[in-house]
């Protein structure tokens, strides 16, 4: 009896040391979770909400501007936080949601290579040493002794220097504020029209859709309540052709249950404007109100069930 109860022991122990655990093979823009495959989000945002469906995507929200980012596509939970230039440092590009702050180091400071925050640069040598090298972005003042000619050159030019550094600090004091204020304006306007001109160059391609009696595209359509916040559902309804009364009567009919009451606008547009219809003035509406993820996860899906193909618009 001892002797069968330790074979069994043993026997589970091994099972349970040699079974090797179950390794998932994603593709380069998926991630494993949760014993699955999901669909990375794009740069500038994070996930929300994994995928339920095993290669699809899950919920993808944007970064904050200013706050956090992501550069590449990803499958992390939560957004990277955006650096703050130190002290001794100035913010040579501002932090976006696909690209971390850029810092440089201000005049009359360096930062050798590795370093975390820049350092003041000497400004004058011990007694007896002169200033071999001036202070750059990676590396200190460096002094050294001076040679014989340096030293007798210093003596004689002693009187003139005295008398004239004074005022030639005066001036370059006046030129680096009118030179710095200067750039200041020039930074801010390039900026304005960097971004005036990002904004004109995005055009809304065009959707066509290919198959509109497809039962996926009926489940994908109805599956939009799930891909837009709260607080912007009834503003995308109104974009779609819903009047307030529309709303506010749905919303009467099903006071306890959000879901159906996206649900039954949903189908409102469909009977209205019929799938097809429903579907563009969706899109549209998305793409208004600049919800870009929300509009992307749904063409993809689209896209990936062959429902509709996208061309840029003439």
């Amino acid at each position: 009896m001892v002797l069968a109860l330790w074979l069994a022991f043993c026997a589970c122990w091994l099972a349970k040391v040699e079974s090797p655990a179950l390794k998932l093979d994603c593709a380069s823009d998926e991630y494993p979770t949760a014993g699955r495959c999901c669909r990375k989000c794009p740069a500038g945002t994070y996930v929300r909400e994994h995928c339920f469906t095993p290669h699809t995507s899950g919920y993808c929200r944007p970064c904050e501007e200013g706050e956090d980012y992501t550069e590449h596509e990803n499958g992390l939970e939560q957004c990277l936080p955006c650096d703050k230039c130190k002290s001794g440092s100035e913010t040579v590009r501002p932090c976006t949601t696909k690209s971390n702050t850029k810092c440089q180091c201000c005049y009359g400071y360096y930062c050798p290579p590795s370093c975390e925050e820049c350092l003041r640069c000497k400004t004058k040598c011990p007694e007896g040493q002169v200033i071999v090298q001036s202070c750059n972005a990676t590396t200190d003042t460096k002094c050294g002794s001076p040679t014989k000619e340096t030293t007798d050159g210093t003596s004689n030019w002693i009187p003139i220097v005295t008398s004239v550094v004074p005022v030639v600090l005066v001036l370059l004091l006046i030129l680096g504020i009118l030179l710095y204020k200067k750039r200041n304006a020039i930074c801010k306007s390039e900026e304005k029209d960097s971004k005036i001109h990002l904004v004109r160059d995005v055009k809304k391609p065009m959707v066509i859709v290919k198959n509109s009696s497809s039962k996926e595209l009926r489940d994908i359509y109805f599956n939009v309540k799930n891909m837009v916040l709260p607080h912007d559902w009834n503003t995308l309804m109104r974009k779609c052709g819903l009047s307030d009364v529309d709303i506010d009567k749905i919303t009467r009919d099903y006071p306890h249950d959000t879901n159906e009451q996206y649900h039954q606008m949903l189908r409102t547009l469909q009977d209205r404007f019929g799938i097809e219809g429903a579907l563009h003035k969706l899109l549209n509406g998305l793409w208004d109100m600049n919800l870009k993820t929300s509009y992307e996860n749904i063409t993809n899906e689209l896209a990936d069930h062959n429902i509709i193909t996208m061309e840029p618009e003439e």
